[in-house]
């Protein structure tokens, strides 16, 4: 129990950090969000088959892996044309997806 709470205290600080210096204190708490989600997932994926017993009914795999899609899905939301003809969010989508691909491999180490 201590060695989860402690990967989501570390996915929690490490992705609000890399949000305050990549850009402000709200992007910051997003991305924390988004890498605590993560790790919880992925972390709920690898134990729940461990504790039931039962690792031939599914794969711990795929739970996590709904994560990449899914993230993939919402940063499309943060992509946009400009006024001038410019594209915005791409680098903010970029780095959100890059964050919960970190808060993964958080949770499975």
């Amino acid at each position: 129990m201590f060695i989860i709470l402690l990967k989501l205290v570390f996915a929690a600080i490490l992705a609000f950090l890399l949000g305050m210096f990549l850009y402000n204190g709200q992007t910051a708490r997003i991305f924390a969000f988004v890498c605590v989600g993560s790790t919880l997932v992925t972390i709920t994926s690898i134990y729940f088959f461990q504790i039931a017993g039962f690792p031939w009914y599914g794969d711990p795999g795929r739970l996590a892996a709904q994560i990449v899609s899914a993230l993939g899905f919402i940063v499309s939301g943060l992509i946009w044309m400009g006024e001038d003809n410019k594209i915005r969010g791409l680098n903010k989508a970029a780095a959100l997806w890059i964050i919960s691909i970190t808060g993964i491999v958080i949770g499975m180490a």
